[in-house]
C-alpha cells in the first residue's frame, strides 16, 4: 500500500521513516484553507480518489465540512459534519451518551471559579482538563492535556 502522509512540522516522526512519502506542509501553518486546496489539488494527481484519513479533531472536522468538494477527488467517512462535530465535542458526546444511558465521568465545561469550585466539592480529585482543540491560539493550558491532583491546584490554576 502506497501512504502518503502530510507533516506539518519538522519534528514528525513520520519523516523519519522511508515507509511513506512524506509531504512537508510546515509552510502552511496547519491552515485549513492552505490545507484544504493541497488535499484536492493532490489527491487529484494521485488519481483513483485516495482514502484520507485525518490524525486531528481539526481536521477531521475540515474533510467533513467540504465533503462535497473533496468526494470528487478523495474517499472520506459519511459522517456529517454536524454528527462529527458531536462526537469531537466533549460536551455534546457526554450528552447524548448520558441521554442513551450509557455512564459518563462527572465533567464541566467553562465554568467560572466559584461554578468550579462547588463543582469540586461534589467530585474528588484527581481531574483531567482537556481543551477543545489543540494548539488553540491564546490557549493557557500550554498542552493538549493536564492532569491536576488536587482541586486546590485545579483552582490555583484557573485563578
Amino acid at each position: 500500500m502506497n501512504v502518503h502522509v502530510a507533516a506539518f512540522n519538522k519534528t514528525d516522526p513520520g519523516l523519519c521513516s522511508s515507509r511513506f512519502t512524506m509531504v512537508d506542509l510546515e509552510s502552511t501553518g496547519g491552515d485549513p484553507d492552505q490545507v484544504l486546496n493541497w488535499l484536492i489539488q493532490y489527491a487529484g494527481q494521485l488519481g483513483n480518489r485516495p482514502v484520507v484519513i485525518p490524525t486531528s479533531d481539526t481536521f477531521a472536522l475540515m474533510l467533513a465540512q467540504h465533503r462535497d468538494r473533496l468526494l470528487e477527488v478523495c474517499r472520506i467517512w459519511n459522517t456529517s459534519y454536524d454528527q462529527l462535530n458531536t462526537i469531537v465535542s466533549k460536551e455534546r458526546l457526554y450528552a447524548v451518551a448520558e441521554k442513551s444511558g450509557v455512564p459518563v465521568v462527572p465533567m464541566i465545561v467553562a465554568p467560572g471559579p466559584e461554578q468550579l469550585a462547588g463543582w469540586c466539592r461534589k467530585h474528588p480529585e484527581p481531574y483531567f482538563v482537556k481543551p477543545y482543540y489543540e494548539a488553540v491560539p491564546g490557549c493557557a493550558l500550554g498542552m493538549k492535556n493536564r492532569i491536576f491532583d488536587t482541586s486546590a491546584e485545579l483552582l490555583d490554576y484557573v485563578d
